[in-house]
């Protein structure tokens, strides 16, 4: 069973790129912070906590380049767990994501 809902094509509608990032990755881009205390952030009880936690990713991205790890992380979970990526807008501060590889096609509005 659980082979075939890995192999099941899937769809993700709507996503943001903060709120996808996992504490691996996090950990990749703050590798000071010890994984276990980045994983206890993404532990949280309402919606104040999530927030609290989105704003705990936002502070980790600094550069184009973090926006560019955190984006390959995703499109390769992605790929992974066969969501197909067609089409991704990337706007706001990180603007255009250059180097993202997967099956996306990035542009801006």
């Amino acid at each position: 069973m659980a082979d075939f809902l890995l192999e099941m094509p899937k769809a993700e509608l709507h996503l943001h790129l903060e709120g996808a990032v996992e504490p691996e990755t996090l950990h990749e881009l703050d590798p000071c912070t010890p994984l276990e205390e980045l994983r206890r952030i993404y532990q949280y009880e309402d919606f104040n906590g999530f927030l609290k936690t989105f704003a705990e990713v936002g502070r980790r991205l600094r550069t184009p380049e973090d926006y560019g790890l955190v984006t390959r992380r995703l499109l390769e979970r992605l790929e992974a767990q066969n969501v197909p990526v067609r089409r991704n807008h990337a706007g706001g501060r990180g603007g255009p994501v250059e180097g993202a590889r997967s099956r996306a096609d990035f542009s801006t509005r």
